[in-house]
């Protein structure tokens, strides 16, 4: 199991990833768009990530992931958000969850070393999978648009 003590301290300190993701929104030149989304929303969209890990790591039902983050993109889009800054932010909840997770635990021994490793390889998967559904969901609401408009 990927390191399930870990992910349960970072499901139950969703608030401080959350937090720290919208600190960056206000910071980063990158994410000019995203200043535009309410805070709300920004810290609710890694809220959600980070508060349902253990199930999204566990489970890894595709279709729910595919639907979800199709929705965002198709979202993004309507709001002009540009896709490489739609993808810059959502690698950087991820940044910010494995910043989070090497602070709060830091390897000890090599079986700590071990589960981080996992914990990162798991991660990686996952936001791989939320990237292609994102991009995916914002190609179909551009295709969308482009047939509306011919």
């Amino acid at each position: 199991m990927i390191a399930l003590t870990l992910i349960q301290r970072m499901e139950a300190n969703w608030e401080q990833i959350a937090a720290q993701v919208v600190r960056q929104v206000h910071r980063d030149a990158r994410l000019p768009h995203y200043r535009a989304i309410s805070d709300h929303e920004i810290r609710e969209r890694a809220a959600a990530i980070a508060r349902n890990l253990g199930h999204w790591l566990a489970r890894r039902n595709d279709e729910e992931i595919a639907a979800c983050y199709q929705d965002l993109g198709r979202r993004r889009f309507r709001e002009g958000v540009p896709l490489p800054e739609l993808i810059y932010m959502i690698t950087s909840i991820r940044k910010q969850i494995v910043r989070y997770a090497a602070e709060a635990s830091p390897a000890q021994n090599s079986l700590d070393l071990y589960r981080e490793l996992e914990l990162r390889r798991g991660l990686n998967s996952f936001f791989d999978l939320i990237l292609y559904h994102a991009a995916a969901g914002y190609d179909e609401a551009l295709r969308e648009k482009a047939a509306r408009a011919a």
